[in-house]
């Protein structure tokens, strides 16, 4: 049976597209038949598809999607849902569809003050599901060692909000991926692909 899995935030630059990419990466590296629907009007996920098939082909499809499609049967035994920043729309309509919701998000101020409306969106919309919606913040670009980092995890935890027990770090090597077919290290999302099919089984 597919599993959808929508990945949000309502900020711009948390690493929706990234996430998008490297998860299905991961998850297609495993033997899993992937799609990314991509939802964001820039074609962000299409542009990095595109981009790919110059040198090395990326391992699962990109879609363009909407809101009619992303409720639509799929073949895969994934769809993962690039959601676009500032179109709540869409963003409502891809976590309707979806089975499990991820977050991305940086731990500034500035990140921490924009996280909170798609998270209480989120909850409102599992109270609101007939079937179990799963979901969790992950947190990219990320330094545990910092003091924003600890009170954002702690913030989020105290509203009783999952966190991912996966930390994607701040990683030039991540940034020069874009555009290409992802191999070897994917810094954490190999382990995020484990803790969502995990969750999602």
């Amino acid at each position: 049976m597919t599993k959808k899995i929508a990945i949000c935030n309502l900020k711009g630059g948390t690493g929706k597209t990234t996430t998008s990419i490297l998860l299905a990466t991961a998850l297609a590296d495993k033997g899993h038949s992937v799609v990314v629907y991509d939802a964001d009007p820039q074609g962000s996920a299409s542009a990095w598809a595109e981009c790919a098939e110059e040198t090395q082909p990326l391992p699962f499809t990109v879609a363009a999607a909407n809101m009619r499609t992303m409720k639509g049967a799929a073949r895969e035994d994934y769809v993962l849902i690039d959601c676009p920043p500032g179109y709540p729309q869409i963003i409502d309509a891809a976590i309707d569809a979806a089975d499990f919701v991820l977050v991305p998000t940086g731990h500034s101020s500035l990140d921490a003050d924009r996280v909170w409306s798609i998270l209480e969106t989120l909850r409102d919309m599992q109270a609101g599901q007939d079937h179990s919606l799963g979901g969790a913040v992950l947190m990219t670009a990320a330094n545990p060692r910092t003091v924003s980092y600890r009170e954002m995890d702690t913030a989020m935890r105290e509203e009783g909000f999952t966190v991912a027990p996966v930390v994607i770090p701040q990683r030039e090597a991540i940034k020069h991926m874009v555009g290409t077919r992802p191999e070897g290290d994917l810094h954490g999302y190999r382990e995020l692909a484990d803790y969502i099919t995990a969750a999602l089984s």
